[in-house]
């Protein structure tokens, strides 16, 4: 799958402006390729804007989701080089 991370990259962007289901499977499902090659940033930008779209919206089944899925990528983002893990840690339990 790594050879192919462009595409993915590119079926989430076009995921997120079409498709919010297709964009949160795209998040869980590639979050272990995403944090074993390095690609946690990715996972992070993902999340934040799928967080940010679901709470536009109604479906508070989707807010809850996507603020779960947030709270996971900020406790990968806390085992980064260079990153404050305790602040990453309190933020993703908020």
């Amino acid at each position: 799958m790594l050879p192919d991370y462009a595409q993915v990259r590119h079926a989430f962007e076009w995921a997120i402006e079409r498709d919010l289901s297709m964009s949160q499977t795209l998040i869980t499902k590639t979050a272990n390729l995403q944090k074993q090659f390095g690609f946690v940033r990715d996972s992070d930008a993902w999340s934040l804007h799928f967080l940010e779209l679901a709470q536009k919206g109604t479906d508070t089944g989707r807010l809850a989701d996507a603020l779960v899925i947030r709270g996971l990528i900020l406790n990968d983002l806390a085992n980064l080089p260079g990153e404050d893990r305790a602040a990453r840690l309190r933020e993703s339990l908020a």
